[in-house]
């Protein structure tokens, strides 16, 4: 059993079941850290189109996923950045800029990239 908040703050208990030989606690942990795997593979398919990749080449369909991991990594930087609970809140944002105002944010984070080389 867990105690936790909901999206609107109130508390609420989640029953976690598993056969996970291990203590509770640790499997509380090891969900917590699931969980964000789980957020990005939402946001991919429902947000970024990798559902959608409709290519039957091998290659493309890589291209794809290195995009939809690319974008997903500017998302998040633009999350913690912007201090706001959410990948999809800061989708919603973006969609209000102006493309060059986008792309100037698409070029400070590729930056990151070059300063470490």
């Amino acid at each position: 059993v867990e105690k936790g908040k909901d999206k609107k703050g109130e508390t609420s208990i989640v029953f976690l079941v598993s056969n996970f030989p291990d203590s509770s606690k640790e499997y509380i942990r090891i969900y917590k850290l699931r969980w964000g795997i789980e957020m990005f593979h939402r946001t991919a398919k429902q947000s970024l189109g990798l559902k959608n990749c409709q290519s039957t080449n091998r290659d493309m369909q890589k291209v794809r996923i290195c995009n939809v991991f690319y974008i997903y990594a500017f998302l998040h930087h633009q999350k913690k950045l912007r201090k706001v609970s959410s990948v999809e809140f800061v989708i919603r944002s973006l969609q209000m800029l102006k493309p060059e105002e986008l792309m100037v944010a698409l070029v400070a984070f590729n930056q990151i990239f070059h300063e470490n080389n």
